[in-house]
């Protein structure tokens, strides 16, 4: 019971306390993450690697393997379960955090890929990846030796090798499930890129490919140790193996749900041999399904979904020895499910109540007994004193009546979610000790990276000040819990919009507010625009771009943000959810970077060859797809201005009834993401007037007849004007405006000021086009930054620049410290007009109340655009250092320049090349840092950086 109190005292995520919330900051001191959950993991943790996306036990329990895969130092990490102490590290070139053990403990196979923009810790072996790490295993200390790999068949034309924009050029097969069986002498590895299966002979190394369905995932042993089942995640099926015969002999359906088994993403596997079933993992529809392993037929599927919305994402699963309880790592929600797979009743050790007599005759001897209720030792003590202190008899009963009483144990029935144990920051993993007596599970991101107060980009640091040394994955470990205990565990999550509307807030569907317009800008931090406003949480040593009239170099850049967050509220404290714009994109128009992205995105900005398919090709996209979905589901109106990744292209398919009605409300005029400021090269000293050079603005120039004309700010407001004077302007219109990325120091393009001073423009003129037009009334803009990247920022680098424009908007001078985040943003604009949220992230998300007034009197006032004093013509010079470092960088394609490396660009253009840039803020983003170090080697040696990160394809 002491045991189960300590482990009771750690306990788990909730929302924010009031306390930690009123001064919107957030970090791992406080353990907030951007989204305000409080991070109260249970039981006892070892810091491990980066990212570990895996692990598990050693068939004797008393070790664990964590498989860390993120952009720094790929390893496996042993921990001895018993002490929680790291036993060792062995270095990784690259990994995805699957690892597999012979039955008797002596051989270790882990999933291997290519080492890219990774620094080993130390020397390392298959860095070209492809291939099956093997160890051999040291039984008494849990040490292990590595011998030389196994390499996987080559393969070509794959799903995840063809889906990549740009195509890839050196395709990988991508070890990722790995299963061996009981014998030891064979492996079947899924091998996720190519749509297949690799068996392999131990003994010689040779592999014979299988083919099976999309995207394979996870791969288990049958209990007969003669079949093999890979589940395959954009299909929504798992292939069944003959091993002998090295083919599939069935595909396993309807694992999905009544939503279908197409990109339902089945996971993590495990085999229930007393059963004779098969639990799968269907991470897209927060299923466990089971599977008749005789028949191959669903059975049954039970749901660990809150009632909020899909996105708990169970990814692995484990199953007690005993067969009694199944368990399932959730992603999504940061918690274990628990799941009775039989009917039971669980007692616990309570104390008896000694009576009076027997007290006063000096039996004081604390008893126990098993019941389901009823008084603690402690509390029996104290009733026994009492009772021996005093003469009142009347006392004494008081006493005695206030012990809890025994009462009948709650029945917990077969398949039953008995409840959720919390963890850190996204579970990948989860095990039981052969005893039954530990539960263990490992969580990728932690508990954050905190600050790095000596951390230098552009120098050296100490040991662990690098982001991606600091955001480390944990493993803990606790006593098996009983059902009452698992049930006494604290919530995992908020409820659904937490907080309580202010009585009469516009904010609401059906209210004042009939018009969203929701912009979604490029990868500014808040201190970069605001650090020198004195209303706010800034930090004026980190401004970088200034209103009009202040001081050069920083003046006159952003007059419109300034302005506007004058005439509406100053939001100091939000932040992004995302790292990169990989997935930023995909947050900012559907609310979750779903597991697949989470796992990938950190493979392809490493450089190992990962396919760069995030929003655009199905299997990256979320249990309800998008935004724009949503709306043609629930036949609201909308517009998509430029967004692409969000299954918005040819490649975006998956046959869902909605794409359609999506594609043709998308504006085929309006710039995509891709299109950034000067796309086309230019010879330098050739005027940009005068060359060859295609140049997208965000703000629009004013052509003779006063018509908008050229720039996204111009097509956005004739498309306004005609829709105005029709009446048709729809509910929800989603636009891009991504000129604040910049280009860099490109020779000859346009300056870091100018185009973010385009951008700014831009801004303004399309607040000034709707709050002009016959809808201004009714109307809600709603602006957030697709990420914030790794720039400089004192708080943390996830916060940026948002703003809430509208006549229901607070007014004069507001500052709004509340802490908000891209979900909040999203939940927003779905309450304003009734959209249901499409997963967990945004129906949990706190809505932004707190930027609305509550009067019931709008302020209908229209805004006017302000010309930034910055030229928006301004050009770089066409030599200099980083007018060279510029020529060698793919600024033509969004966010493939690291933010590191295009921070210091920025930084230099407005202080000058020999001024020296901030250091990236607390949590900045490891893919980044990662990226960033990459692409630095690669402009040392003299290399061009190519668009995927710095990697080969």
């Amino acid at each position: 019971m002491r045991s189960f109190l300590l482990t009771l005292s750690l306990l788990t995520l909730a929302a924010a306390p009031l306390a930690l919330a009123e001064d919107g900051r957030i970090g791992p001191d406080r353990s907030e993450t951007a989204n305000g959950r409080v991070l109260k993991p249970a039981g006892r943790m070892t810091t491990v690697g980066n990212l570990p996306t895996g692990g598990a036990l050693t068939p004797d329990g008393r070790f664990f393997w964590a498989i860390d895969s993120g952009q720094g130092h790929d390893d496996a990490t042993i921990v001895g379960v018993a002490t929680g102490k790291v036993v060792q590290v062995l270095p990784l070139p690259g990994a995805y955090g699957a690892v597999a053990f012979s039955r008797d403990g002596r051989r270790a196979y882990v999933s291997g890929e290519s080492k890219g923009g990774d620094t080993p810790t130390g020397p390392t072996k298959g860095d070209a990846g492809d291939v099956v790490h093997v160890f051999d295993v040291e039984p008494g200390n849990g040490t292990a030796t590595e011998r030389d790999p196994i390499a996987v068949p080559a393969t070509m034309g794959g799903s995840g090798q063809i889906n990549s924009l740009p195509p890839s050029t050196s395709p990988k097969g991508w070890p990722e499930g790995i299963a061996v069986t009981p014998d030891g002498k064979t492996l079947v590895v899924a091998l996720n890129q190519a749509d297949q299966a690799a068996v392999i002979d131990v003994a010689s190394g040779s592999g014979t490919l299988v083919g099976v369905g999309k995207y394979p995932f996870g791969a288990v042993i049958g209990e007969d140790g003669k079949t093999a089942y890979v589940s395959n995640e954009l299909d929504g099926t798992v292939s069944v193996l003959d091993i002998a015969a090295r083919k599939v002999t069935a595909t396993i359906k309807g694992l999905g749900g009544a939503m279908g088994d197409a990109n339902s993403h089945p996971e993590g596997m495990v085999v229930d041999p007393g059963r004779h079933r098969l639990y799968v993992a269907v991470t897209n529809r927060d299923l466990i399904a089971y599977v008749d392993t005789k028949t191959n037929a669903v059975t049954r599927t039970v749901s660990v979904a809150r009632p909020a919305a899909l996105g708990a994402q169970p990814v692995a699963l484990s199953l007690t020895p005993d067969g009694q309880t199944l368990l399932a790592a959730d992603a999504g929600e940061d918690a274990l499910a628990v799941i009775a797979l039989a009917q039971r009743t669980h007692s616990r050790r309570v104390a008896k109540v000694p009576s009076r007599s027997a007290i006063r005759r000096g039996d004081t001897k604390v008893r126990f007994t098993q019941a389901c209720g009823g008084p603690s030792g402690a509390q029996v003590r104290r009733y026994i004193r009492t009772v021996r202190s005093t003469r009142s008899s009347s006392r004494a009963s008081r006493e005695r009546a206030s012990l809890p009483k025994r009462v009948a144990c709650r029945a917990t029935a077969a398949n039953e979610l008995v409840g959720r144990v919390p963890t850190a920051a996204y579970p990948t993993g989860v095990a039981v000790t052969p005893d039954g007596k530990r539960l263990v599970w490992v969580a990728a991101k932690g508990l954050g990276a905190g600050p790095n107060p000596l951390y230098s980009f552009y120098g050296s640091s100490p040991y662990g000040q690098y982001v991606p040394q600091r955001l480390l994955g944990r493993v803990g470990v606790l006593a098996m819990p009983k059902d009452f205990q698992v049930r006494a565990f604290p919530d995992s999550a908020p409820p659904a919009n937490a907080t309580a509307p202010p009585v009469g807030t516009p904010l609401r569907s059906g209210g004042p507010i009939k018009h969203v317009f929701y912009i979604v800008r490029e990868n500014r931090t808040y201190d970069q625009i605001f650090g020198s406003e004195p209303r706010g949480d800034g930090d004026p040593s980190l401004q970088l771009f200034d209103d009009n009239g202040a001081p050069k170099p920083t003046g006159g850049v952003t007059p419109n943000a300034h302005a506007l967050a004058r005439s509406y509220p100053l939001l100091d404290h939000f932040y992004a959810d995302s790292e990169v714009s990989v997935d930023g994109h995909v947050i900012t128009s559907g609310g979750v970077a779903n597991d697949y992205v989470q796992r990938a995105l950190a493979a392809n900005y490493s450089g190992r060859g990962r396919a760069f398919d995030f929003g655009i090709f199905p299997v990256t996209f979320g249990p309800n797809a998008f935004v724009f979905d949503q709306a043609s589901r629930q036949g609201i109106t909308f517009r998509n201005y430029g967004e692409q990744g969000a299954g918005t292209t040819p490649f975006g398919n998956d046959g869902r009834p909605t794409y359609g009605n999506v594609m043709a409300n998308v504006d085929p005029a309006y710039p995509g993401n891709i299109q950034i400021g000067c796309v086309v090269r230019r010879t330098p000293g050739v005027p940009v007037e005068q060359a060859n050079v295609q140049c997208t603005h965000d703000s629009a120039m004013v052509n003779g007849t006063g018509e908008f004309a050229l720039g996204r700010a111009g097509i956005f407001a004739n498309q306004l004007a005609l829709q105005d004077a029709q009446g048709t302007v729809p509910a929800f219109n989603y636009l891009i405006l991504p000129n604040d990325h910049t280009n860099g120091s490109l020779a000859g393009g346009f300056t870091p000021k100018a185009l973010i001073a385009d951008n700014d423009l831009g801004l303004g003129q399309i607040v000034d086009a709707i709050s002009h037009s016959s809808i201004w009334s009714s109307s809600a803009i709603i602006v957030v930054e697709d990420d914030s990247q790794d720039g400089a920022d004192h708080v943390d680098a996830h916060r940026e620049p948002a703003f809430v424009i509208s006549p229901w908007a607070k007014t004069g001078g507001a500052v709004v410290h509340t802490r908000y985040d891209q979900y909040s943003a999203l939940r927003t604009a779905e309450m304003l007009l009734g959209l249901d949220p499409l997963n967990l992230n945004d129906a949990l998300a706190t809505p932004m109340y707190d930027a609305f007034r509550t009067d019931g009197k709008p302020d209908t006032k229209p805004y006017s655009a302000i010309v930034p004093q910055q030229s928006l013509t301004e050009t770089n010079p066409d030599s200099g250092t980083q007018a060279q470092l510029s020529s060698r960088l793919p600024l033509n394609a969004m966010d493939a320049v690291p933010q590191a490396v295009l921070d210091q660009l920025l930084w230099r253009s407005v202080y000058g090349e020999h001024s020296t840039p901030p250091a990236p803020g607390p949590n900045a983003s490891p893919v980044e840092h990662a990226r960033a170090v990459r692409a630095w080697e690669l402009l040392r040696e003299g290399k061009v950086v190519p668009a995927t990160g710095g990697g080969d394809d």
